[in-house]
């Protein structure tokens, strides 16, 4: 476990982050091939905007969102919360959309929201939160494509689980964490 002792400092004088991210890093077979499938076409370009992981659209590390919108929050206490987790299984129930009215749709794989997970969840939020109104949605997102492109790619068939012992800390600015789970 990393712990940084001037991260706080870097975080508040230096750059002032108001969106920062908890993720849980997913290792999925076949992810590749998953973006791969999709029709070049269908992809929304994100335009004048740089968001790490999703060059033109396409979401190239998986991942399952912990908590977005931390409040700027003393990296030891993460790293402390972290170390008493342990490794969690992600059960994936199929390909769909979240439809938005931004002129694009997510694709995403959905996730099982097990008690485990939104108790994890629910503990991070009450911590280290900002918003306190927000639904929390577990999912993978594949890609952002066009407005009513995504329907062709829904596979409610799609099933697998995947494991995760690996949270990563990003901030807004791009600058990640990573946290290994040990079993216990």
């Amino acid at each position: 476990m990393n712990f940084y002792s001037n991260f706080d400092d870097f975080l508040l004088e230096k750059n002032g982050f108001t969106h920062n991210v908890l993720l849980y890093k997913l290792n999925i077979p076949g992810w590749e091939n998953i973006i791969n499938s999709i029709d070049k076409e269908d992809i929304w370009k994100i335009e004048n905007t740089e968001l790490p992981g999703i060059p033109g659209g396409y979401q190239l590390y998986p991942h399952v969102t912990l908590l977005y919108n931390l409040r700027n929050t003393n990296i030891n206490k993460i790293g402390s919360l972290i170390s008493t987790l342990e490794p969690i299984k992600f059960e994936i129930n199929g390909i769909n959309i979240f439809r938005t009215s931004k002129g694009y749709d997510v694709l995403k794989m959905s996730v099982k929201p097990t008690e485990e997970l939104l108790y994890i969840h629910q503990i991070f939020k009450d911590i280290f939160h900002t918003n306190s109104n927000d639904d929390y949605t577990p999912h993978i997102t594949i890609a952002y494509l066009k407005e009513g492109t995504a329907l062709k790619y829904v596979d409610y068939e799609y099933k697998n689980i995947i494991y995760s012992d690996t949270i990563i800390y990003s901030l807004k600015s791009g600058y990640q964490l990573e946290f290994k789970i040990d079993a216990k």
